[in-house]
């Protein structure tokens, strides 16, 4: 999938309190759904317009974001 060579292109360049946002994360049958699945990362998925991921290195902002925007959360 050409989101997993972007993915691993830039993440790299991530600083350990950034994050990275992906669209599409819960359409079925879409590759990003699934890349995002399988990331090994702190994350997070939004549930509104197709599903807006976040993945980040740093834990705590995941929890930060998950307890901030709990309604949201999938």
């Amino acid at each position: 999938f050409p989101v997993t060579i972007g993915f691993e292109t830039w993440s790299k360049f991530v600083k350990e309190d950034g994050i990275i946002l992906m669209h599409d994360t819960m359409v079925e049958g879409f590759g990003v759904k699934y890349f995002f699945n399988e990331i090994n990362l702190p994350k997070t998925n939004f549930k509104h317009c197709n599903g807006l991921g976040v993945v980040s290195k740093n834990i705590n902002l995941i929890n930060e974001i998950n307890k901030n925007f709990d309604e949201f959360i999938q």
